[in-house]
């Protein structure tokens, strides 16, 4: 699934708000809903969830995993034009 998330992002959408936290490098916690039939993803739609800090129990990436998912939404952003 991680390696599919830049073209499942560039099919469905990252909305201004997310794209602007993303760029800052600011603590924020983002909604992230796969969209598809049964198991299989059709379509990725990102947006602001909160801008409260995650919670203990939230995924936290490392930042080598933080800098490649970027490069994949980066990459998904450029793709959609």
């Amino acid at each position: 699934m991680r390696a599919r998330m830049p073209s499942l992002v560039a099919r469905g959408g990252i909305s201004p708000a997310a794209q602007a936290a993303l760029r800052s490098g600011s603590a924020v916690k983002l909604q992230v809903q796969v969209w598809g039939q049964g198991t299989t993803p059709s379509h990725v739609t990102v947006d602001v969830a909160g801008l409260s800090p995650a919670s203990p129990g939230d995924t936290r990436l490392s930042p080598a995993e933080l800098a490649q998912a970027a490069r994949g939404i980066q990459s998904a952003l450029n793709a959609r034009g």
